[in-house]
C-alpha cells in the first residue's frame, strides 16, 4: 500500500470516530449530571458509625477494650486494618477521637460519612 493510500485510509478512520463520537453525544443531550451536595456537620454522617483504623499489629479485640463503655453493637472488618464500629450510645466524634488516643494501637478515627446526590434542577431560571 502506498503512502497516499495508507493516508486516506487513516483519515477514513477519522472521520467515522468523528461522526460516531457526535451520534454518541447526541444521545446523552437529556442525562444531568449527578452531583454530590454537602449537608451539615450533624446530618452528613451516620449516627454511632465510626471507621476505626488500626496499626500494624492491631485487632478487633483493641475495639472492644477501649470503646466498651459506649456499647459496642458490631464491629465490621473493611480491610487494610480498618473496621466500621456501630455503637449503641454515641459520644460524638470528639470524645471518640479522645477515647481512641488512649490505645496504642489506634492509628484514626472518623465518623462514617453519608454522601447523597442532588436531583437535577427542575425549573431552570429564564
Amino acid at each position: 500500500m502506498n503512502l497516499i493510500g495508507r493516508l486516506l485510509l487513516g483519515y477514513l478512520f477519522l472521520c467515522g470516530l468523528a461522526v460516531a463520537g457526535c451520534t454518541d453525544s447526541a444521545n446523552q443531550k437529556n442525562v444531568e449530571p449527578r452531583i454530590l451536595t454537602p449537608q451539615s456537620a450533624s446530618e452528613n454522617r451516620a449516627p454511632g458509625q465510626y471507621i476505626v483504623t488500626l496499626k500494624e499489629g492491631g485487632n478487633s479485640e483493641t475495639l472492644t477494650e477501649v470503646f466498651k463503655q459506649y456499647g459496642i453493637k458490631s464491629i465490621k472488618d473493611l480491610s487494610k486494618r480498618r473496621y466500621l464500629i456501630t455503637l449503641e450510645q454515641d459520644p460524638g466524634p470528639e470524645a471518640l477521637t479522645k477515647q481512641a488516643a488512649t490505645s496504642s494501637d489506634i492509628e484514626d478515627v472518623q465518623p462514617n460519612y453519608i454522601y447523597r446526590t442532588m436531583p437535577p434542577a427542575q425549573d431552570k431560571p429564564q
